[in-house]
């Protein structure tokens, strides 16, 4: 995971799938990147992935709740149809903004 701490926006970028495989270096690199920033806006650029599992969805839901615990808005960047049907399935674009994002040359 990419970690960009930028003055107005921590941007984290997930490399790999949030799966359980990961799940635990990508909880520490994402809790270590919300202490280490001051900005105001958070943003979970899930671009480059294509699968997620409950693990997956654990973290991001504890993302969002460690960001409104520090008064931080939170939004997501998906460009995977699949990706983005869980968020709606789960109804969690309801407590957060789910952007979709196009691929380059879409």
């Amino acid at each position: 995971m990419q970690v960009q701490n930028q003055h107005e926006e921590l941007r984290l970028v997930a490399e790999e799938n949030l799966t359980s495989t990961h799940a635990i270096v990508l909880r520490h690199v994402m809790q270590n990147g919300l202490k280490q920033t001051q900005a105001p806006n958070v943003v979970l650029d899930l671009t480059h992935i294509h699968e997620i599992d409950s693990m997956g969805m654990q973290l991001i839901i504890g993302l969002f709740k460690s960001c409104k615990e520090q008064a931080k808005t939170f939004r997501l960047e998906v460009a995977s149809p699949h990706i983005q049907s869980v968020f709606r399935l789960c109804k969690l674009n309801t407590l957060f903004t789910v952007s979709e994002v196009f691929p380059h040359g879409v």
